[in-house]
Order: structure tokens, then sequence, then C-alpha cells
């Protein structure tokens, strides 16, 4: 899908400007997708004028657009009856958003194709459907209306002249099976007249912090005052809908109406999930419906959320369905643990003695899930999951009574997730043996306290290793077993190397013990390929190591992020101890003075990468004479890379691939005088580079003699690849013998690859990709010698079709000209209304 400023694009411009366009010979008449997002000056986001012509429009989305009153604008008079092809709409962060349909739309402009309709945070809105558009939508199916803090009603009452109203309107929704309620503070009816809604197919209701809207009918005493029966008619004044339902989440107080009306109603066989909320006032007792769980025969998923304990659980009736398979306890902020051998508990237990997963977040009260005796009873667990929990010292607790426990065997438990607990300090706290033979998964992630799982013997015999990072790619920590995998987790949190201590911290016999380094020396290291550390480990590890002590690591990744008060360095000694590095990157640096490192041999300081020049400096000793790739992430003061005066350009002649990426403030890539450190140079890539303009210049085309690869991508202001001279001087021919390959990918002001008018030589490129560049209009300026060109790759898709049209220029006129004409099927409108 292509993002195109609207300012670029006549056709709309004239159409929103209230012109004329003859859509049918327009590539608009075919457009079926189209997005408004941050356009501010638009007042309505479809005038009729638009939406009438767009006859293929099957998806419309409005976003952010702050100054949009109205969605679909108003119709004249003489319109005639038209069908809209819109099957989606989605309205998101439309504050000043009054109306979603204009005046007189009854019966001329019918959406009979609707699908899905999504309204999210339009605080403006009083009412979504005009009566007339709600009963033509009979095919709608999922309806979702969130974080409308002023709606009123769904469907707006109409009064139309000459056309008396009925007694009662009726809404039929044949194909609706999902609707959504949320967070609707004012909302107090579907319709504010009498009227029936009917939706047979109805199988997801959520109903969630709506606290005027009466869902169900309330069954009224007498002598009560039914004079706001019409003004707060329920949704549902029957239960037959309930019937119907596979997913239920509701508050409570919805939930306890229902009470006192199951038992008129049949079993809710299809009901298989339940999402409960008892957000409730400190001085309020809600309590458990449990007539709707005993109702509910095929419930699998019981979900209860923002409770402050589970005394609604304590009941003597309380039969859950053995198909109860998942269990969730989110914000249930005073519970002290699930499940124990207590009487008033044994019932409960035995209820859940089916509980395939288990899900706990947020219960930060808890102490522990459950004793030992109650794991026998758990026994087809096989997922636990527990989150931000922050008081939480054990998942599994062994017995305060003194009493021996033969162990605890889970015997299907395949998965355990521990993430966020502050206070956790092992799985299982007893000392006798805990068998988890099915044990496969574990995730361990921000567990501080965690040094070990279980105090005694561990049988996980297809326990494969332990995940620790957010990054689901990265390899699993395994060590020996379980628990000492465990150990090893605890200890990466800490100190890598001996020595790594933050500055100004003492190092004394306290803290050296409790912080003992998980490496002491280097002997554990030795066989290394690839060494990735942050700046204090980095400063750790050259400190009284011999210089051939990593000669193994070839890839290493050193990370400079830190305070704003810290003032980290890069020890060039640490190169020495890598002879054999041949892939080096450096990432996320706020300043380049953190490239200012102290020689120890000659007390003088030397520059990295820095924009002012020193002394050039002599070096006997040759480091980094390996390396060939080399990749600055994330400096973010870097304006150009100048290594005239530095150690490293006496090291980088054979380097071979560049990459830079996401440095904010580069301006140009190379300082004149040290392109010639990069003169083997084959591969050069560049993304997320947005304040730079061009690559290089002509004259510095000619020293990268080897270059073989270009990719640039993502950075929003280069203009130009190759630049010609600023100087005045006659644009000269510039050859590159061996670039094969270009890649050019989202660069939104790119314009051309060569600005000059001398001849560009790429007597080797075969492969061209040219990928969302709406301004490449022409390759060079200049003539182009590219015998061997086969065709511009304008696809993500690489299985796709080359665009080859006469020569390299006349195919990046085709490619440009496809961009434009090819969006009649999708389209995003960015801009503002010129």
């Amino acid at each position: 899908m292509e993002e195109i400023s609207l300012s670029e694009h006549y056709d709309l411009q004239k159409l929103w400007n209230g012109g004329f366009v003859d859509l049918e010979k327009s590539w608009l008449y075919n457009l079926k997708t189209l997005r408004l997002e941050d356009c501010d000056n638009l007042s309505c986001a479809m005038p009729s004028n638009i939406f009438l012509g767009l006859k293929s429009l099957k998806e419309l989305e409005v976003r952010h657009c702050d100054n949009v009153g109205l969605i679909f604008g108003n119709l004249k008079n003489d319109n005639k009856a038209v069908r809209s092809q819109l099957k989606n709409l989605t309205l998101e962060g439309l504050s000043e958003l009054k109306h979603v349909w204009g005046k007189n739309y009854q019966g001329k402009l019918m959406f009979k194709n609707l699908l899905h309709v999504s309204v999210i945070d339009c605080e403006g809105l009083k009412t979504l459907f005009p009566a007339a558009v709600a009963k033509n939508i009979k095919k709608l199916e999922t309806l979702k209306i969130e974080s409308c803090e002023n709606l009123l009603d769904i469907v707006g009452k109409e009064v139309y002249v000459g056309v008396a109203a009925d007694d009662a309107e009726k809404f039929v929704f044949p194909c609706l099976t999902s609707l959504h309620l949320n967070d609707l503070p004012k909302l107090i009816c579907f319709y504010c007249e009498i009227f029936t809604v009917e939706c047979p197919e109805l199988h997801k209701l959520v109903v969630l912090d709506c606290p005027r809207l009466e869902l169900f009918q309330i069954t009224r005493l007498e002598s009560e005052d039914d004079s706001t029966s019409i003004s707060r008619q329920p949704l549902f004044p029957n239960f037959q809908v309930i019937s119907f339902l596979e997913i239920l989440s509701v508050d409570w107080i919805h939930s306890s109406v229902l009470r006192s009306s199951l038992q008129l109603t049949k079993d809710l066989n299809l009901l298989k999930t339940i999402r409960m909320f008892f957000d409730v006032d400190d001085d309020e007792k809600p309590i458990l419906n449990f007539d709707i769980l005993n109702k509910a025969p095929n419930l699998r998923d019981l979900s209860i959320e923002w409770c402050k304990s589970l005394e609604i659980f304590h009941t003597p009736n309380l039969k859950i369905s053995e198909q109860l398979k998942i269990f969730t306890l989110d914000r249930v902020s005073e519970l002290k643990f699930i499940w124990s051998e207590d009487s008033s508990w044994l019932n409960i237990v035995l209820t859940f003695s089916y509980l395939k997963e288990l899900y706990i977040e947020e219960c930060h009260g808890l102490e522990y899930l459950f004793a030992s005796s109650v794991a026998k009873v758990l026994m087809h667990l096989e997922k636990i999951t527990v989150k931000e929990c922050e008081s939480i010292k054990h998942i599994v607790e062994m017995e305060q009574d003194g009493t021996t426990s033969p162990g605890v065997k889970l015997e299907w438990l395949y998965s355990i997730t521990l993430d966020s607990l502050s206070s956790l300090e092992c799985f299982y706290s007893g000392n006798d043996t805990l068998q988890l033979p099915s044990l496969t998964l574990v995730n361990i992630q921000q567990c501080p306290k965690m040094d070990i799982f279980s105090r005694g013997t561990i049988n996980a015999k297809s326990f494969r290793g332990i995940h620790n990072s957010v990054e689901q790619n990265d390899e699993l920590i395994f060590h020996h077993d379980l628990n000492v995998s465990v150990k090893v987790v605890f200890l990466l949190q800490f100190e890598l190397f001996h020595g790594a201590h933050a500055e100004g911290e003492a190092e004394s016999n306290c803290t050296s013990t409790n912080r003992q380094p998980l490496i002491p020396n280097l002997d554990a290291i030795l066989i290394l390929e690839e060494l990735c550390l942050d700046w204090k480990h980095i400063s750790a590890l050259m400190l009284g190591q011999q210089a051939e002590d990593l000669k193994f690591v070839k890839k290493s990744y050193l990370y400079f992020d830190f305070a704003k008060n810290e003032e980290p360095t890069l020890p060039q000694e640490i190169f020495k101890k890598l002879p054999s590095l041949q892939d080096l990157r450096i990432g996320w640096i706020n300043n380049l003075m953190i490239f200012l490192t102290k020689n120890t041999n000659s007390g003088e300081n030397e520059i990295l990468l820095t924009k002012k020049k020193k002394k050039k400096k002599k070096r006997k000793n040759r480091i980094l004479g390996q390396l060939k790739i080399l990749t600055l992430d994330t400096v973010t003061e870097l304006q150009y890379i100048n290594l005239e005066d530095s150690w490293l350009n006496t090291v980088i002649e054979k380097l071979h691939d560049l990459n830079v990426t996401n440095c904010p403030d580069l301006k140009n890539l190379f300082h004149s005088p040290c392109a010639v450190s990069f003169s083997c140079m084959k591969e050069l890539h560049i993304s997320e580079c947005h304040g730079l303009r061009y690559l290089f210049t002509c004259s510095i085309a000619k020293v990268l003699t080897s270059l073989e690869k270009i990719t640039v991508e993502e950075s929003q202001s280069i203009t130009e690849i190759v630049a010609k001279e600023q100087d005045g001087t006659t644009s000269q021919e510039v050859k590159f013998e061996q670039l094969c390959y270009i890649s050019l990918n989202s660069l939104s002001s790119l314009e051309c690859f060569y600005s000059g008018n001398g001849s560009l030589q790429l007597p080797s490129l075969t492969e061209v990709y040219i990928w969302q560049c709406p301004k490449l209009k022409v390759f060079s300026l200049g003539e182009i010698n590219a015998n061997l060109f086969k065709g511009v790759q304008a696809s993500s898709d690489s299985n796709n079709q080359l665009v080859f049209h006469n020569d390299l220029n006349a195919s990046v006129k085709r490619v440009f000209l496809l961009e434009v004409r090819l969006l009649s099927n999708q389209y995003i409108m960015t801009s503002t209304v010129a």
C-alpha cells in the first residue's frame, strides 16, 4: 500500500476543493481502499460529490483528523438513490466529529454492503447511526464502539415530515456476530424511543465501563416507578440472545442482572469464554454470578479481572464444567494465594482440577500461587504464566505444617513464563523432588532475585533452555540443567567481568561477595566468536589481560546507551584483544565525545569519529587489521565520517562493508580527505538518516573504485545519491566499474541517482530495486552506460516481473508512472488539503 501526499495528485486536490473531475475516466474510479490520516484541514472526510463517484470503494479509514466534524457529507435533494459498496468503516481519534452521516441520507444512499464498523476515541460524537441507516445495514457483522465519552445512544431518532412514527422501531441485524461496547460513560440506550433489536447470530458480546446502559431487563417490583422504561429500555429485554453467545465479557453489575432471570433460560451450551470485571468502589462487595458458570456446561475459558480478592468464590454450590481449561486472574489486588487445602477452599480446588492453562497478572498482594499439596490436584496443568506481581516469592509453596512431602509432580506442564516479578526467589520453595517431565519452554525476564529454580532435585529431562529476551529469535540459555541455567540468567543481570563497577562505586569485601562477576577472568570465553557488550562491560574487559585473550572473536557489538550524567569512553585497548575481529558494530551514542579515548601508552587523546581536527599522530601498533564490516547505529550527533586524524584510519583500508543507520544529524557521508580510506569498500548500506541529502559528490565517487552494492532506504531528505560538485565546475564523468546492485527504498524526496550532466558509467550494473520513491522520475540527467542492465524490480515481491523499457532512464520513468497509476486499488492520504 502506497503513502502519497494529497498535494501531489491533481485529481484529488480538485475533488476535495469542490472542483469537477470526471471520475469515470480517472484512476480514482476503481479505488477500493482510502485512508485519511492527520488531514487537519478537512472538515468533511467524504464530501458527497466524491463519495458518490467512488463506485468501487470498499474500505474507508479516517484517523486523527483533528477538524473533521462530518464523515459523509450532506446529499443534495436531487440526488438519486445510490447503493454504496462500502464494507469496512473505521473512525479513530476524531475529537471534533459530531456526525457520521449528514442530512438527507434516508432512503437515498444505502449501505447494504457494510460489514464492519469500528469507532474509537471520538469524544464529540453523540449518536452513531441515523435510524434510516441502521435499518438497512442487514449484512453488518461486527460493531465496535470504544472511548467515546459523550455518546448517548447508538441509533439516533429521526423525524420525517409526512411519515408517521411506528409504535416501536424494529432493528434487525441478521448477520451481527460481534458487539463491543467499552468505556462509554454517558451511553444510556441503544435507541431513545421504544424499539426491538434482533441479532440471532450474535456470538460475542463485550460491554464494559458503560455504567448508565441497561443491558438486560431488570426484574422490577410492581411498586417501582416505571416512568423511565422508555428512556432506559434495555438493549436485550429478553434473554434469548444470550443462548447463542460463545464469548461474554461484562461488568459484575450486568452479570448480576442476569442472575434473577437465568432460571428461565436453557443451558448456555454454546458459551465457551467468560470475562468478568469487578472494578467497584471500596464500599461495594460484588459476588461472582455462579449461576452463569453453572449454566455453561462447555465453558473453557474463565477470566476474573479488576477484583480485590477471591472471596467472590466462597460458595458451597460452585460447580464449574470439567471443560474449563483456561483460568485468568488479572489485577486481583488483595489476593494472597490462589488455592490451599484449607477446608473453605477445598471445593474450589477440586472444581479446577481439569485446568490446563493458568494466567496471573498484576496481582500485587500475591505471595505464592498454590501449596505443594494442591499441585497434586492440578494434574492436567500445561502452562503457567505469571507477570507483574510484585510480592510473589514462590510459585509453588512448600507445606507449612511440617509434614514431609513426597515431592511435587506436574506431569503435563510444558511451559512456564515468569515476567517482571521483583520479589520472586524460586519456582518451588521445598527441598524435595520437583518432577517436570514435560517441561520444554521456560521464559524468565526481569526477576532480579531469582537465583535458583527449586531448592531440591529437579527432573526436567525435556528442558531445552531459558528464553531471557523480548526478542523471540534470541538463543536460549542452557547450562547443564534447569537450576544452573536459572543461575546463569541471574548472574547475567549483574556484573559480567571483574571490574565493571559503576563510576564512583568502591569495591569492598561486602560488595565483592554479593556481586561476584559472572566471568572473573577471560579464560572462560577464550573460544568466543561473537561478543556483544555495553560500555561498562567494555571498560572492564580491557583491564589486566593479555593481547591475545579473545583471538577467536570475529564479530563484536559495542553499545553505549547511558544516562545523561555519565561520560563513557571507548578504550582503544579493547581492540588489541580482538586481533581477528572482522565485523564491528558501534551503537546508541548520544554524544560524539564518547569516541574520545585515552591512549594509556602516550597519555594523549584520540578521536575515532569527530567533527573537529586534531594533530596527526602516528601509531606503530597495527590493530583491527582484519576488519571487513563497520556499522554505525544510532550515532545521534554524527554529521559526517572523518577518519583522517583517527587511529582507525590506518586499519580500515581493507574495509568491505559500511553500514550507517539511524543517524539523524548526518549531512554528508564522507569528509572529502578521508574518502581514500574507503577505496576498498564493496558494499554501502544507509538507512534512517533523515538529515542526509546525498551520499557523496562525483569526485569522491571516483575513489570508490571497488564499490559493488549500494542500498539506501528510509531516509526522507535525500534527493540524490551522487551529487554534482558544488564549486561550479563542469560535471565530469562518474564511473562505478564494479557496481552491480542498487537498491532504493522508501526515499520520499529522491529525484535522481546522479544529478550531474556528465556521463554515468555502470558497466556491471544488473540489479536495480526501486520501491516507494514517488519523486524519482529519472535515473541520471546525463548519458548512462549500463549495458548489462536487465530491468527494475519495483515490487517488494522479488518474484514479480522486472520493469524494462528501452534503457535505465526510460525504465525508471515507467516505474514512476506505474506508482501513480497503480494506486487504483489502494490509497492512503496523509497530508492536508492545499
